[in-house]
């Protein structure tokens, strides 16, 4: 990953994606809070192809997690046939967008000194905040670079932010639906974009 592929024009937008998979994780979170979203992540672009978040590391293991660029059309969502899921756009400054983006490539740079954190997540399903160093669930990711660009202030510890939770956020909720099928439509936009340009 490159920092120059980053040029962010006017206005900027982060996109903060919220889904509901078929993982073992996702179905426990949802036993016990009954959450529409399970799973949070953050996004550099509207078409969610620089989208990281903390997920597993191998598709069969689910509780081996850490740092991770994840992809719509590859690894674990490729094996789900449905993705339900919904995109957030939320405006930010340049700066805003410049200062995210920073921390995003800070975790990717240090990725081995980042763990998921199952016992946050175990916190965070009985509502109360159990943190410890250098280790990050899905939400508690998104939510530290949403407040680390000062995009937005969580009015409770980032610990016990959940997925459902960024629905609060002042955003524009662009797709609500199949990601399946978003990331489709993005993927053959942009190759007929390119079929275009060698026309």
């Amino acid at each position: 990953m490159q920092k120059s592929s980053y040029r962010p024009q006017e206005p900027c937008y982060l996109y903060v994606v919220l889904t509901n998979s078929s993982s073992v994780v996702s179905k426990l979170i949802n036993m016990v809070t009954r959450d529409q979203f399970t799973h949070a992540s953050v996004s550099l672009d509207r078409n969610l192809e620089h989208m990281f978040s903390f997920s597993r590391v191998l598709s069969p293991y689910p509780f081996w997690g850490g740092f991770k660029q994840e992809k719509l059309r590859r690894g674990f969502y490729a094996r789900n046939k449905t993705l339900p899921g919904a995109i957030l756009q939320l405006e930010v400054s340049r700066e805003q967008y410049a200062r995210a983006a920073e921390q995003i490539f800070y975790f990717n740079n240090h990725k081995s000194q980042f763990h998921y954190d199952i016992i946050g997540l175990l916190g965070h399903i009985i509502d109360v905040p159990l943190t410890r160093k250098n280790r990050y669930t899905c939400s508690k990711f998104v939510a530290n670079v949403l407040e680390e660009a000062e995009v937005y202030s969580f009015d409770k510890p980032i610990s016990l932010i959940r997925p459902q939770d960024f629905l609060g956020l002042p955003a524009q909720v662009i797709y609500c639906g199949d990601l399946k099928q978003y990331a489709r439509s993005t993927y053959l936009y942009q190759v007929e974009k390119l079929q275009q340009q060698i026309i």
